[in-house]
């Protein structure tokens, strides 16, 4: 990381948080007016040309201010940010939030997802793959949710519950559904994903029946790019300046919808410690200029079970994002624990 002296550190610690705010360029008077640094117009003007040089700072404009480039940003978050603690009475309402969903694995992600976005007011996201917490089952039983969808409902060894609903073209017997889940029960429970694949190809022969429990388990695609992903408030960027240009929102709103760049981002967070700031990811997906993602794993246990995170404008405010998600993901984990 680029060493910048002090004065070169308050000056770009200023335009970028007035940056955040104002979401346009930043001229020398504003700082100077705005911040004690006892430096004329002229000294701070200087100071900015100099982080131009350096690659912290652009101009837009010959006569506009400056704007912070992503390397700015990245100094910004790992070297001058101070990360503010959530208000009591936000930690207690988030809380309350999870309330109701305690045991329902797929109402606990979904819900979170939108305590992400309602609180950060960007797009909240959580990633499960289906290779965690899939496959190893405690009990499972099925039921007719209607003439073409059947049932799954399965209670991972946690007390985490999911439900799975799987398009049928027949209506089966209730008596053939209980028979199923005895026998599911019976000879595949507590096993590891491996072995119950393999006892699956031995006890069942193939057919709809074996349509139903792979489907159920999760257990036909493993890939990197497998598993839920919920996402809630795509909608929260339509009206932010940073996105005035509805082609590029089109495409950012494309991205999120398609998801499978996002699962990609989120499973880059399972192989990190800690929270991962991923900020102007154009880089990786170009569809995704301007945008920033702020992600951590969550989990019970040492192996993390999936990532969760929010996606907002690169001039997000991260020492308020990042203590959100940090906060979010410890209350995700914790409940996993306690079930």
């Amino acid at each position: 990381m680029t060493d910048l002296t002090k004065r070169q550190r308050e000056v770009l610690e200023a335009v970028l948080t007035e940056f955040i705010i104002k979401a346009g360029p930043i001229g020398s008077r504003t700082i100077a007016r705005k911040y004690a640094f006892s430096l004329s117009p002229a000294t701070i003007r200087s100071v900015m040309a100099d982080l131009e040089d350096m690659g912290f700072l652009s101009q837009p404009h010959t006569s506009a201010g400056r704007v912070p480039t992503n390397r700015g940003f990245q100094y910004y978050v790992n070297s001058l940010m101070q990360t503010r603690n959530l208000p009591p009475e936000e930690r207690q309402e988030i809380r309350r939030q999870f309330q109701r969903v305690r045991k329902d694995l797929e109402n606990l992600l979904r819900e979170t997802s939108r305590v992400l976005s309602r609180f950060s007011h960007y797009t909240g996201m959580v990633w499960s793959p289906r290779q965690q917490g899939t496959g190893v089952f405690r009990s499972i039983d099925f039921f007719q949710a209607d003439s073409r969808n059947l049932l799954a409902l399965v209670v991972y060894p946690t007390g985490m519950i999911r439900t799975r609903l799987i398009p049928l073209e027949e209506k089966l017997e209730p008596a053939e559904l209980v028979r199923v889940s005895e026998f599911l029960n019976r000879e595949f429970s507590g096993l590891p994903p491996e072995e119950l694949k393999e006892k699956l190809v031995q006890k069942v022969e193939e057919g709809i029946w074996e349509f139903i429990i792979t489907e159920a388990l999760g257990l036909r695609d493993n890939s990197p790019d497998a598993g839920e992903v919920y996402i809630e408030g795509q909608f929260n960027i339509v009206d932010l300046p940073d996105f005035s240009d509805r082609e590029r929102l089109r495409e950012i709103l494309r991205t999120l919808e398609e998801k499978r760049k996002i699962i990609q981002l989120l499973n880059q967070t399972l192989k990190q410690e800690g929270m991962q700031v991923f900020i102007g990811m154009e880089e990786m997906f170009q569809e995704l200029k301007g945008v920033s993602l702020v992600a951590v794993a969550y989990g019970a246990g040492q192996a993390p079970w999936g990532s969760l995170g929010v996606l907002g404008p690169t001039r997000m405010d991260y020492s308020r994002i990042i203590p959100l998600v940090e906060y979010t993901s410890q209350i995700v984990s914790d409940l996993l624990i306690q079930n």
